[in-house]
Order: C-alpha cells, then sequence, then structure tokens
C-alpha cells in the first residue's frame, strides 16, 4: 500500500468516486487506450488505502454526451434532500 501524506483518515471515510469520460462512441471505440487507464484509477484508489467497496466508477453515460442533439443523461449521483 502506497501512504501518501495528503491523504488523511477523514479523506478515506469517503468514497472514491472514479469518472469515465468519453463523449463519443467514437472516442470509446478509438481511444481504448485511454478509457482502460481511466478504469485503472480504481487500482490506484485501492493503492492509497481506500477498501473496493468505497470505490465508485461513475461511467453510465460513457459515449452519451457528445454531439448535438444528444438527450443528457439520468443524473449520475442522486443527493437526499434534507428534512
Amino acid at each position: 500500500m502506497l501512504l501518501n501524506p495528503k491523504i488523511a483518515d477523514h479523506n478515506l471515510m469517503r468514497k472514491a468516486c472514479i469518472y469515465i469520460r468519453q463523449s463519443t462512441m467514437a472516442q470509446v471505440r478509438f481511444n481504448q487506450e485511454s478509457t482502460e487507464r481511466q478504469y485503472n484509477l480504481a487500482d490506484q484508489a485501492k493503492s492509497l488505502a481506500w477498501m473496493p467497496e468505497q470505490i465508485r466508477i461513475l461511467d453510465r453515460d460513457l459515449a452519451q454526451s457528445g454531439g448535438s442533439g444528444c438527450v443528457p443523461a439520468a443524473p449520475v449521483v442522486q443527493f437526499d434532500q434534507a428534512q
């Protein structure tokens, strides 16, 4: 495990969210190395002491947000409203 002095215990209590970003299907198809590197950020988070169950990969809108006339994807993260 790689220890990093910039990561405190209170940081590790939070989730590590990794947003995979490729706007178009062409980017997904032709930039596979970039996409793979982005997914590998989960391994980096593990090496920095985040537990696997704390790591969340956000890739629901992969290849859907680029181009004109695109319908926006549903929100990736929804927050509970205070009661």
